[in-house]
């Protein structure tokens, strides 16, 4: 398709930076804005002067339209779909969720035809015949049938507020005083502000060899994607994505330049893959996996140099972010939604990140550009999430906050702002994009993602939406406008541990049997041990007639959430910076506290989350981490060996279990003290790392880091989630009332391929470990190492080691990317069926996460556990003088009601209900999402069912 003028964004052609304003204009501007959505939040529900049927919903971010209309279930999707009420289209039957929160209301219950109406949602019954409803008056539940309901349609909003909405489609609020006179002044000190904007920075002329040079180097510029031909431009059979303008923009901010000759434009539509793409997520590392045509392959992604063979490693993308120029990345980022000009000399992700931290690992400017562990940052509370980085260039600080933005609304474009908070998830979804919809591969729609079993759905959404816009802003803008949009969708399909259960049992050729095969996935990531349980069977009848072939039928997932190779790191580089305290005292060097370790006393002014404390960490973090990923441990040689005598052949991982078995003294795996695993003198460790001080100078030091005192630690950590797997593992079986015969071990994540994991695994195993080599001088009887096997229930244990991959072949699944192949085999259409027969909550909440309970003389007694029930109360116990201490963990070691008060897995909380609350009654708990419980003070159980308005003091708590 020829074009003979093309219209620009000025800022696309020629991006430059914004010109200095007045900064107290700029402060005030800000300081409206927050005091005009202050004011129009004060209430759920605003209306606009003209529009009396809609509904903005400040709690749902969404557009209501109140009207009366009745319909039958079978007509409420068309009637809904074709409604378009002023600019706004796209309206849908709400789900039961979201009539369950506005049918409380009063703007529902008061409306004289909605007050004893029965509201249809769009949520069919479990046997799909009818949706259900939910009637207001009476506030009942139920299933709808051939009856007309009445519907109340929904409209999702792109923006992140109200007060982004109402100013991008020029709506006024009614009956909100104060609003009309600060938007009033807001308008007048925006237009100031651009007046000021366009005479301190005159336009720029706009040529065509400028825009010739942008359309083919901007995927180079912005990630070094190839550049393309120059015959893209003048091909009729290539063609060019941002040439084709199916509606030419209006408006300001537009430029039209003239093309002589003509080029070629291409409709994005043309490229659009039938294909579906995967995504694993993960702490260190990110699989992107495509299926089409019945072929799987993997992308690879970050990558500088496409002409290279490719080798398995290319396909695990770092998840880490690098920022040289923070000033002009976001001034690029937040000027368009659509394929921003961002420049790889500004940012960099992925491998290329990665290679130049590993390059420059000692210098403190490198390292403080770096953003690392982005996939646990929104499972931090939200009173630890803040970070800060600081670029490599300009020395400019950001802070990264936790974001608010919206899930993408099906035909409505992303909005940007340079007011909008920096989600570092939505950048690196960005730049995957980037390179999965580059123009050699083409462009898709369709994305599936999984997670870990044991996050909850607040977070998984928050992901979610995240990836959503991160990917959608990688698409070509005029793609937007086409109705293939419809099938953009970013989705969960599944956990990561069904997923690369899926993979593994068919890549082992393991069968499906009538009765199931037992497996169990120990899945060591970067972030977190996942643990998975289940069997893989045959499908039933019913199963076969809805075209399943294989079923995985998964239950009692659990998990170690700190047992993860960065966290370990981690502590190895706290453990380091003790050991150097006295140094460190000297020379007031800050360092930060990493989940699960403990203070050390006269801690107060070393410890703490500020950006020079994070420095200091990551520079030792750095300077340590080899001392994991390249564990050693020395072995004499095998006893009685003379030389030249050959004796059996053994694993270096089984002689280490060896010694396991003669040095361990605890069920906590601690080792005999003084138990040399390192030979003298390499045992002493010095390091050379430049810290900032509290004042940020920089302070050179020589670390001298105890090397048999890391090694101590990492058997007694890894051990412990290796004992918890076990753990779980009988529970899981139990409560399902199987007892296997045998059971497939199936290791992943990168982290399982460490030798000291395949050492403990051994020594816990032993005999019952099949093709396991005994010691020539037999195994020695260890009363410690046996009082841990009992957890070992079990008698035949067949141990898959994570695979390493064929370099021959960088599409075989190794430990890391075989969870993003083994989605592609679960999503919808595939003949593989995983289900889980551990309870959910509502709205496909994730397990309950924890044990809680009580103590009962001095030991923790569980009450809820871990993957039990939601809302099922239970009673827990009486509070002493109006006060009752709460107990709870994540460990599976706490389902056995042996850990003393004071163990590191317990935590407590002390809840206070008041000693005159508490005369005669008794405490009630129950579950009610993922860490978060309900209690109250009842007389009994039949109270808090039959008689709920006598119930005292109803309280939800989270337990973090």
């Amino acid at each position: 398709m020829k074009v003979h003028s093309i219209r620009l964004r000025e800022n696309k052609l020629l991006p430059r930076q914004p010109a200095e304003v007045d900064p107290q204009a700029r402060k005030r501007l800000r300081d409206l804005r927050s005091e005009i959505i202050a004011l129009l939040s004060r209430q759920r529900f605003i209306s606009f002067i003209k529009q009396p049927k809609l509904h903005f919903d400040n709690q749902l971010n969404c557009l209501w339209l109140l009207h009366e209309f009745l319909t039958t279930p079978e007509q409420m999707f068309q009637h809904v779909a074709r409604l378009q009420i002023y600019a706004f289209r796209h309206w849908e039957v709400p789900s039961m969720e979201a009539l369950r929160s506005i049918a409380r209301e009063d703007l529902i219950r008061g409306h004289e035809k909605f007050r004893r109406a029965t509201l249809l949602s769009s949520d069919p019954v479990p046997n799909g015949k009818g949706y259900r409803t939910i009637s207001i008056g009476k506030g009942s539940e139920n299933d709808a049938t051939t009856a007309e309901h009445m519907v109340l349609p929904m409209h999702r909003v792109a923006q992140r507020d109200i007060f982004a909405f109402i100013l991008s489609h020029g709506l006024i609020p009614r009956d909100i005083e104060g609003v009309g006179e600060k938007m009033h002044e807001l308008y007048r000190l925006t237009k100031e502000l651009n007046q000021q904007q366009r005479t301190t920075q005159p336009a720029m002329p706009f040529s065509q060899d400028a825009l010739r040079s942008r359309l083919l180097e901007g995927d180079w510029m912005r990630a070094r994607l190839p550049i393309l031909e120059p015959s893209c431009l003048t091909d009729m059979e290539k063609g060019v994505w941002e040439l084709y303008q199916p509606i030419v923009p209006t408006g300001k901010g537009w430029v039209e330049l003239a093309l002589d000759p003509p080029w070629e434009a291409r409709n994005p539509e043309m490229d659009v893959r039938k294909g579906v793409i995967a995504i694993d997520f993960g702490t260190s590392s990110t699989v992107v996996a495509c299926r089409e045509d019945g072929k799987t392959s993997l992308l690879r992604v970050g990558m500088s140099d496409f002409y290279r063979k490719p080798a398995p490693a290319d396909y695990q993308n770092p998840t880490i972010l690098e920022f040289v120029n923070l000033p002009r990345f976001l001034n690029a980022w937040t000027s368009e939604a659509h394929q921003p000009m961002t420049r790889w000399e500004d940012f960099h992700f992925s491998h290329e990140a990665l290679k130049n931290f590993r390059e420059n690992e000692g210098n403190q400017r490198i390292v403080a550009s770096l953003l690392t562990n982005i996939k646990q940052w929104p499972l931090t509370p939200l009173e630890y999430r803040n970070r800060r980085i600081t670029d490599q260039t300009s020395g400019m600080e950001l802070e990264i906050r936790a974001t608010d933005a919206p899930m993408p609304v099906r035909g409505q474009p992303i909005a940007v702002s340079w007011e909008d908070p920096f989600d570092p998830i939505e950048l690196y979804a960005y730049y995957l994009g980037l390179f999965i919809n580059h123009r050699a591969n083409g462009l898709f729609l369709e994305y599936y993602m999984t997670f870990p079993v044991t996050y909850p759905r607040e977070v998984k959404r928050s992901i979610l939406t995240a990836f959503s816009r991160g990917l959608m802003r990688s698409l070509p803008e005029t793609l937007m406008l086409s109705p293939l949009m419809e099938r953009f969708h970013v989705r969960e399909e599944a956990s990561e541990p069904a997923a690369y259960a899926a993979c593994a049992l068919e890549e082992l050729e393991i069968p499906a049997t009538t009765d199931g095969t037992a497996y169990a996935v120990f899945d060591f990531g970067g972030g977190s041990t996942d643990f998975d349980f289940g069997i893989y069977r045959q499908p039933t009848h019913e199963e076969v007639a809805q075209g399943y072939e294989r079923v995985i039928e998964r239950f009692g997932a659990s998990g170690d959430m700190y047992l993860g190779g960065e966290n370990l790191v981690a502590n190895l580089a706290y453990l380091a910076f003790q050991q150097n305290l006295d140094l460190c005292r000297e020379h007031q060097i800050p360092f930060t506290l990493p989940p699960e370790a403990e203070r050390f006393p006269g801690h107060e002014m070393f410890l703490d989350n500020s950006h020079v404390a994070q420095t200091n960490t990551a520079l030792l973090t750095a300077k340590v981490r080899p001392l994991w990923e390249n564990f050693r441990w020395d072995l004499e040689p095998l006893h009685g060996a003379t030389p030249g005598e050959k004796k059996p052949a053994r694993r270096q991982s089984d002689r280490i279990a060896d010694a396991l078995s003669e040095y361990l003294t605890g069920a906590d795996f601690t080792l005999l003290p003084g138990t040399q695993t390192i030979h003298a003198p390499e045992n002493i460790l010095e390091v050379a790392v430049e810290f900032l001080n509290r004042n940020r100078e920089k302070v050179p030091v020589t670390l001298r880091i105890d090397r048999d005192g890391i090694n101590h630690f990492l058997v007694r950590r890894v051990g412990q989630g290796i004992h918890r797997f076990f753990v779980a593992m009988k529970q899981a079986f139990a409560e399902r009332g199987i007892v296997p015969g045998e059971v497939h071990v199936l290791q992943a994540g990168n982290a399982s391929r460490a030798l000291l994991v395949q050492a403990l695994f051994a020594a816990l195993l032993q005999q019952k470990m099949f093709r396991w080599t005994p010691p020539p001088e037999g195994v020695l009887k260890n009363l410690a190492l046996e009082e841990i096997q009992h957890s070992v229930a079990f008698e035949h244990f067949i141990v898959h080691r994570p695979p390493v991959g064929d370099p021959d072949n960088p599409y075989r699944p190794t430990a890391k990317t075989g969870v993003a192949i083994g989605l592609l085999k679960l999503i919808p259409g595939e003949s593989l069926l995983a289900i889980s027969a551990t309870p959910t909550g509502e709205h496909d909440e994730a397990p309950f996460r924890l044990f809680v309970g009580r103590l009962h003389q001095g030991a923790f007694q569980p009450v809820l556990t871990q993957n039990g029930a939601y809302r099922e109360w239970r009673e827990i116990g009486v509070p002493t003088r109006g006060t009752f201490v709460l107990i709870y963990s994540s460990s599976p070691l706490a389902g056995l009601g042996t850990l003393p008060r004071g163990a590191q897995e317990l935590r407590e909380k002390s809840l206070f209900f008041g000693p005159g609350l508490v005369k005669e009654k008794r405490l009630y708990i129950q579950a009610v999402a993922t860490t978060e419980v309900e209690l109250c003070l009842a007389d009994s159980l039949e109270q808090i069912l039959l008689r709920p308005e006598d119930v005292l003091h109803r309280m939800r708590v989270v337990l973090q």
